[in-house]
């Protein structure tokens, strides 16, 4: 999931309150553990359990984890919204969940006082917490 931010609003936002996101993850199965892990990176989640990045810094020509290109590619990535993520209508999103096997959309939590970002559609948080499967 890539994030796109306005180039004249790169504000660090803090949680007041716990913020409630959601993700669309993929499930796996081994043979002696099953879980979910993110689509891109594979990073395996439990629930929950709060996940936290401790630097969001990559160089020094980005502040916060912003490229050059005004992409964010480090934080945990997530939907304001389960009824539109990615731009789709309510109808598209429901037929591409039942025809993806494996890929289920979760409820999470952005904590409170965790830093973020958001734009017209995401949130990248520096923590968050998958609180439920739908």
């Amino acid at each position: 999931m890539c994030f796109c931010i306005d180039i004249n609003n790169k504000k660090v936002l803090r949680a007041k309150k716990a913020i409630v996101c959601y993700k669309i993850l993929d499930t796996y199965k081994t043979y002696d553990d099953e879980g979910l892990c993110s689509q891109v990176r594979r990073f395996i989640y439990k629930l929950n359990k709060t996940y936290r990045i401790f630097r969001w810094l990559k160089s020094d020509h980005e502040k916060e984890g912003i490229e050059l290109y005004n992409k964010i590619d480090k934080g945990f990535h997530s939907y304001i919204s389960k009824t539109y993520p990615n731009g789709m209508s309510k109808l598209q999103y429901s037929i591409r969940i039942q025809t993806l096997e494996g890929e289920v959309l979760v409820k999470c939590l952005i904590p409170k006082r965790a830093k973020y970002f958001m734009n017209d559609k995401q949130y990248v948080s520096n923590r968050i917490k998958i609180i439920e499967v739908l």
